[in-house]
């Protein structure tokens, strides 16, 4: 069971909005915190031309999951390299990425 204790501590310290991007398509009911299937916001984001838009961005056990198929997503020897290049792209300049 996902517990989302990283967007607890952005909420409590005044992060807003809160954007969740997972694998699953779970749901939580708080109007700060806004829920994505990974492949959904990037369809959408990419679609709309929509780079640069995040202040910070933080990875807590995905990026070396991804590429390996466990989550449905297609095998890619170097997934996890080609996700944290396009984080890079969505985040605004001078933005941290916390790994």
């Amino acid at each position: 069971t996902f517990t989302p204790w990283v967007e607890a501590i952005a909420y409590e310290l005044g992060t807003r909005p809160i954007y969740t991007l997972q694998y699953t398509r779970k749901k939580y009911a708080n109007k700060d915190l806004t829920w994505f299937h990974l492949r959904d916001y990037l369809e959408k984001a990419i679609e709309e031309k929509e780079f640069e838009i995040m202040d910070h961005a933080a990875s807590f056990h995905a990026i070396q999951h991804v590429g390996l198929g466990r989550f449905g997503d297609p095998l890619a020897p170097f997934g996890d390299l080609e996700t944290i290049q396009i984080i890079h792209c969505m985040i605004k300049p001078y933005g941290l990425f916390f790994l």
